[in-house]
């Protein structure tokens, strides 16, 4: 319901016909993704939202808008801080980014 009044609001037209394999997804990441985001992939795909809001997509061809390419900037980043400094950061977790802001 959510997703269909986002699509409503922003002119969101249906993505690609072929669904991302979710398990896959998982394995490469590491987690799973929240369950809103895949019915937002598996409705309308990946991409730009007037050119401000980036949906990032698993498998996707275009390295800004993928997933696993783009969206694990921030796990190698924090990866790097809990390596350097163990007992000043949190407990390792892993982190991706679905979308991204900005022009």
């Amino acid at each position: 319901m959510v997703i269909q009044r986002l699509a409503q609001m922003t002119g969101m037209s249906a993505g690609p016909s072929i669904r991302p394999d979710w398990n896959a997804v998982r394995s490469a990441l590491g987690f799973d993704v929240p369950g809103d985001y895949k019915e937002l992939i598996d409705d309308f795909g990946a991409g730009a939202l007037n050119d401000f809001v980036l949906l990032l997509g698993p498998g996707e061809p275009v390295k800004l808008y993928n997933l696993v390419e783009h969206g694990l900037y921030w796990d190698g980043y924090l990866r790097e801080i809990w390596e350097n400094s163990p007992r000043t950061s949190p407990r390792r977790s892993r982190a991706a980014s679905l979308s991204s802001v900005g022009r």
